[in-house]
């Protein structure tokens, strides 16, 4: 027993994570007009909000009630609710994404991101420095964006029996705003660049514990009831800051980030009348390679030109 306990811990905190899209990968410098910027990262989520000791507990007492046709309301049920919501809130693991973005005019970029399941739209807005047409190709570039991702939660494998057993879900709508700063590193980030800047993330929040055969019992009485069901709406905020270096040279870069968050996810009422509260912070570190195309159309104009000029 313990080592299937210790197999699945391994498994749902160290290969799987859904948490909410804010690694920072980009510069300050937005895709140049009608070129595609792709690449895929592989990132972390390190939780200090999450008690990486209460999961074997969880895990094993779900196991032992999972198959039980009455459960009593005891205080096990309460450490359960507190790591299917701390878990989903701000899980700790490691998830993956694949990225497109595209030039839609001088200053603006458009993204989508499909990263461990969620998909994600995003547009940047370069608000200072080159654009890859014209303008000082040394000089500090800045950008401002705004990302929407939203996605129903399921806890990983292991957890999942937790999940049942409280009849729980979690629904979340994410809109995060990065302010990003960047120095290239060549001309019009020939061999890369070095980013930093702030983050925020506003946070939208459905959840609700609906068990089917979870009871108490009421004081002088020896009957059970079947405990009343929990359906909340939430929101909190994040900030962050965050760097990354992006390494390479014109068309393949290899990048590197990390981000720090903090959140103060506030209360959340639970079964029984109890509340919970939650607060930390959260490091992003991630690793990913990026790839950027030439200009669309780039050749059939140069054809054209060097037509007119024979």
């Amino acid at each position: 027993m313990k080592t299937r306990i210790t197999y699945l811990l391994f498994i749902a905190v160290f290969l799987s994570s859904c948490a909410a899209p804010r690694s920072v990968v980009n510069s300050g410098k937005v895709t140049p007009h009608k070129q595609f910027r792709l690449g895929s990262n592989f990132s972390g989520n390190i939780s200090t909000s999450v008690a990486s000791s209460l999961f074997e507990g969880a895990i094993s007492t779900a196991d032992d009630l999972i198959n039980n046709d009455t459960i009593t309301f005891d205080s096990s049920i309460p450490i359960l609710e507190k790591v299917a919501l701390s878990y989903s809130l701000d899980p700790i693991g490691t998830g993956y994404d694949f990225f497109v973005r595209y030039g839609l005019y001088k200053r603006v970029d458009i993204g989508y991101k499909f990263a461990s399941g969620v998909h994600v739209f995003d547009a940047m807005y370069q608000f200072m420095g080159s654009t890859g047409n014209g303008g000082n190709p040394n000089g500090m570039c800045g950008s401002i964006g705004l990302q929407y991702s939203s996605q129903s939660y399921d806890l990983p494998f292991g957890l999942n029996t937790v999940q049942k057993l409280l009849g729980f879900d979690l629904k979340r709508k994410d809109l995060f705003i990065p302010i990003i700063f960047s120095v290239p590193i060549g001309e019009e980030e020939k061999y890369g660049a070095f980013s930093f800047g702030l983050a925020y993330n506003q946070s939208f929040i459905n959840y609700g514990f609906n068990p089917d055969n979870i009871f108490y019992k009421k004081l002088n009485s020896t009957t059970p009831i079947l405990i009343e069901a929990v359906n909340e709406k939430k929101n909190y905020h994040s900030l962050g800051m965050f760097v990354n270096v992006k390494a390479g040279y014109e068309f393949i870069y290899l990048v590197t980030s990390l981000a720090v968050y903090y959140q103060d996810f506030g209360n959340y009422n639970i079964l029984n009348t109890n509340s919970l509260h939650f607060s930390g912070f959260t490091f992003v570190p991630t690793i990913g390679i990026q790839f950027t195309t030439g200009k669309l159309g780039k050749k059939k104009k140069t054809s054209a030109s060097s037509f007119n000029n024979e």
